[in-house]
């Protein structure tokens, strides 16, 4: 084992800088030192690997380097995230419900993910936590407004919530400083 390179989440960050209790004009950029406290279970199982493998890496023995990545909101095919389970419903021919449409995501395609992951495996100068998102955030609904395109009858319930306005992204200096590449592909 030479290297270890862990898909984590940006869910480990504090939700106080990126969930409101009102709509945002714009998102806030989440960099690898802003501060952590995991939102729900999923951070927390993120964050709770993260420091094992620091941990871990503070051994002489240690003979293998760890790299965090922290995924911002992933979707692809065949997937379980809100884009591809719309997909799938538009395709069949129901409704969509939709929370929230004034949130602001940083969403990431699955493609890549996997070539920010490659990328960063291979880069072992790569080390300790670095975002792997577009950096480039769009609104909840500016996607359905993509699927509206493709599915011209969609028909869309817009749902009332109490749930957090979300307004975030990927701050990506990190990751085009250590491998000179960004995410390629767009909603």
């Amino acid at each position: 084992l030479r290297r270890v390179v862990f898909a984590s989440s940006y869910l480990i960050y504090d939700p106080v800088h990126y969930q409101f209790s009102a709509a945002k004009a714009v998102p806030v950029r989440l960099s690898e030192d802003k501060p952590i406290r995991p939102r729900n279970l999923t951070g927390m199982a993120k964050l709770s690997h993260e420091m094992e493998l620091e941990f871990l890496s503070g051994f002489e023995d240690c003979r293998f380097s760890t790299l965090a990545v922290r995924i911002f909101r992933g979707y692809g095919r065949n997937s379980r995230d809100v884009i591809s389970r719309w997909v799938r419903e538009l395709l069949a021919g129901n409704p969509i419900s939709v929370y929230r449409p004034e949130g602001i995501f940083d969403y990431i395609y699955a493609a890549d993910n996997a070539e920010g992951l490659l990328r960063l495996a291979a880069d072992n100068q790569a080390k300790g936590a670095v975002n792997l998102g577009t950096g480039r955030s769009r609104r909840v609904a500016d996607v359905v407004d993509v699927l509206r395109q493709h599915f011209p009858d969609a028909v869309v319930n817009f749902e009332v919530s109490d749930i957090p306005f979300e307004a975030s992204e990927a701050d990506t200096t990190r990751l085009r400083s250590l491998i000179d590449w960004t995410p390629e592909l767009s909603l």
